[in-house]
């Protein structure tokens, strides 16, 4: 079958919405295009609703959306309820992530579709997305662009949350962790700035790891509960030279409960802070603990294998200094190290807070 008669027979199958500015035209209306694209993704076709959207093209899905924002500031709702607004979000939201809109300017339509959904209004200020949804799926832009080191876009994201809802703190763990990644040795020397800002001087590592801190405090303040923000503050102290402070709040979440990616980190940062404050022999433990949780890692052998040399004065504690380092394991197993993955932000929980979200709308 080709894809024309596909996507005749998809349209006679389901139940028309057309927009009446469409009805007498030969073509399917944008609208009933556009539901049979949510509805195909809806159901996990997710290859037969990427077909669909290329067969009908940008434009006419961009005429369909631009029809419900019609249709709901008028009051006119007969047409939208007819599509899940929310399943339409999370397709584009796919389409991006999964790499289907391989090019820039194909991912940039993806997400300004998705953004210009959620941003739907009904008269009275009415939304037809859940604001648990909306806040959700702005988060999800913030961590993508933080993990792609896009961080003025990243920022951007966060200002829509932060205007929109009120603070807490998850929201303040994502504002600090932007502020702790423009902090990273790495990259705080090559971001570019603005060019009205040109002239002024960027603000200091240390100043960007002040300010980070100050998020991770008041959204433990908020939810003392959030071990990430707890890690976090420990490893902005620890960098900022307060080694003891830093140890106390690391120690508070070596057993945190759950995934095992802050115990993992806890562990190793409590390790740089020992020997911070020259105690290597507690360093060693405390690299070793990181070793039982993820065995595959080198960062935590490596740092083991130079906090025993540091305290080696025989051969035999050299030896075993060597012994850790010839103990590392293929380098290929290290890609999942959450110390590599760390001034990346939040972007490391994209996966699951997206499968999460989809879960809401498809199969």
């Amino acid at each position: 079958m080709s894809s024309r008669s596909f996507l005749v027979v998809l349209l006679v199958l389901l139940p028309p919405i057309a927009h009446p500015d469409h009805r007498l035209s030969a073509q399917p209306a944008p609208l009933d295009v556009y539901h049979a694209i949510v509805e195909q993704y809806r159901l996990g076709r997710i290859e037969a609703a990427a077909k669909l959207l290329r067969e009908a093209g940008s434009d006419a899905i961009g005429q369909a959306i631009a029809d419900l924002a019609r249709d709901l500031e008028r009051g006119r709702e007969s047409p939208w309820p007819s599509i899940d607004i929310q399943g339409a979000v999370m397709f584009h939201t796919e389409a991006v992530l999964s790499g289907m809109a391989a090019l820039p300017s194909e991912q940039a339509w993806h997400l300004q579709a998705a953004k210009r959904l959620v941003e739907l209004r009904a008269p009275g200020s009415r939304r037809p997305l859940p604001e648990v949804f909306v806040r959700s799926w702005l988060l999800l832009m913030v961590w993508r662009a933080q993990g792609m080191l896009e961080l003025d876009e990243a920022s951007e994201w966060l200002g829509h949350v932060t205007r929109r809802f009120a603070p807490d703190g998850e929201t303040l763990l994502t504002a600090g962790s932007l502020e702790e990644t423009r902090a990273w040795p790495k990259l705080a020397a090559s971001l570019p700035r603005a060019p009205l800002q040109a002239t002024l001087p960027a603000p200091g590592r240390g100043s960007l790891l002040k300010t980070a801190e100050s998020f991770y405090r008041r959204a433990l303040r908020l939810d003392p509960r959030l071990a990430e923000a707890r890690l976090r503050l420990g490893w902005v102290l620890h960098q900022r030279g307060h080694y003891a402070e830093a140890l106390e709040d690391l120690r508070r979440v070596i057993d945190a409960p759950g995934d095992q990616w802050v115990p993992y980190l806890a562990r190793l940062f409590a390790g740089a802070s020992c020997e911070g404050m020259l105690k290597a022999d507690e360093a060693a433990e405390y690299y070793r603990a990181a070793i039982s949780i993820r065995p595959e890692t080198q960062t935590p052998r490596i740092a083991l294998a130079f906090a025993v040399w540091s305290t080696a004065s025989n051969a035999s504690g050299w030896e075993s200094a060597r012994a850790h380092l010839l103990a590392l394991r293929d380098p290929t197993g290290d890609a999942t190290d959450p110390w590599w993955q760390y001034e990346f932000g939040q972007s490391w929980r994209v996966p699951a807070a997206f499968q999460e979200m989809r879960g809401e709308v498809a199969r």
